[in-house]
């Protein structure tokens, strides 16, 4: 079946490019929540509730668990000086999930959770492919468009979206078709300019 007219030859081929590049970055690290490094300083800042409780999600034996422990964690030291690694450290646990069910699940849970400024912004384009996974596109447009908003250089969810967009206009389904095309269209833009995608270089 041909593409719609709507969408050029040279926007569907850099989309293509772009998902490819960003389906093929390498995974987070997922550092213990305190370092050796890091121990003394951080535990200076921190009670001793902070601590065990922080030790408690490292040492917890999966990431439904240490995400459970967190949330405990958040409602009990909203202004830990321990809350931005924590979500970072979470977030990396919740990224090795190999069941896709439960890795969205989780991630849903997660943004519920860590709600303060950025803490989300790690998870939430995981949690935008895993909507386009389960066919829960007007999810993915929803936390997704919200998410571009507030990061208008970021073209790998675009581009996501951009192609979910031209997918759904091959089954005749025009609904994301007029957003899709913009989203391709920033996310060359993006490409063309300096926000190009780690591992790509001008000969691509």
């Amino acid at each position: 079946m041909r593409f719609p007219s709507v969408f050029a030859p040279r926007m569907l081929a850099t989309c293509a490019l772009l998902a490819f590049t960003f389906s093929a970055g390498a995974v987070a690290a997922t550092a213990p929540l305190r370092s050796p490094q890091d121990k003394d300083k951080q535990e200076a800042k921190a009670s001793e509730g902070e601590v065990k409780l922080g030790e408690k999600i490292n040492q917890a034996p999966d990431a439904a668990t240490k995400l459970q422990l967190a949330e405990e964690f958040v409602k009990k030291y909203p202004k830990s000086a321990y809350r931005q690694r924590m979500s970072e450290y979470v977030a990396a646990q919740l990224e090795t999930v190999s069941d896709p069910k439960q890795k969205l699940t989780l991630a849903e849970k997660y943004v519920s959770v860590f709600t303060g400024p950025g803490e989300s912004d790690r998870l939430t384009p995981l949690l935008v492919d895993l909507y386009v996974d389960n066919n829960r596109h007007d999810d993915a447009y929803r936390v997704g468009g919200a998410w571009l908003t507030k990061n208008p250089d970021e073209p790998a969810v675009r581009t996501r979206l951009a192609l979910v967009g031209i997918s759904e206009a091959q089954k005749k389904n025009t609904k994301y078709v007029a957003q899709s095309v913009e989203y391709a269209k920033q996310a060359i833009a993006l490409m063309e300019g300096d926000k190009k995608p780690a591992g790509t270089d001008d000969s691509d």
